[in-house]
Parts: structure tokens; sequence; C-alpha cells
């Protein structure tokens, strides 16, 4: 049985085999890790206000890259709550109280 995404897998292969630059609009090849920051380094940003979170989104909108994390809650319960969002950039971190928002 063949792979249900083997359209899109090989769509990518031939955008990345066409790419001189080693860029696809937005998508990059992998290339060597860049270290990341100490905590001491790395400003932080509780988001619990619209303010914070509109001011978030303006960050991650300019941002190359980001990771996320999500703490999910799912004791009694057949759908689960997401608790808390951890989002990063190169340059700050940022947690979400999904709860409050």
């Amino acid at each position: 049985m063949p792979n249900p995404y083997e359209d899109e897998i090989k769509a990518f292969d031939n955008l990345v085999k066409a790419n001189d630059d080693k860029k696809v609009g937005s998508l990059r090849i992998p290339t060597e890790a860049t270290p990341y920051k100490t905590l001491e380094d790395t400003p932080f940003t509780f988001v619990d206000t619209e303010e914070l979170l509109e001011e978030m989104r303006g960050k991650l909108a300019e941002a190359t890259e980001i990771a996320i994390d999500l703490e999910h809650h799912n004791q009694r319960t057949y759908l689960g709550v997401t608790c808390l969002m951890q989002i990063s950039t190169r340059e700050e971190d940022f947690i979400v109280d999904t709860l409050v928002l």
C-alpha cells in the first residue's frame, strides 16, 4: 500500500531540488544547529491579557522560527483542555495562559 502522502512528499522534494538558495518560500532546508540562549539571556513574557497576546502575535509574525509546546489536562473528560501554551522564538519566550484568555 503506498504512503497516503506520497504526492505531497514528491511535490515537496521537487521544490527542494529546484531551489538553489536552499529556501522554499518560508520553508528552509535543515542546516547546522544554532545554539540556544541561556534562560538569563532570554526575555520571558507571561501572556494573560489580550494586549499582551496582540504584542506576542506581532513578534511571532516577524520570527522565521518558532517552537510550541502545549500543556493539556484530560482527566475526567473526553475532550480535554489546553491549559498552557509555551511559545519560543530565537529571541524571546512566551507562556500563554489559555484558561484566562
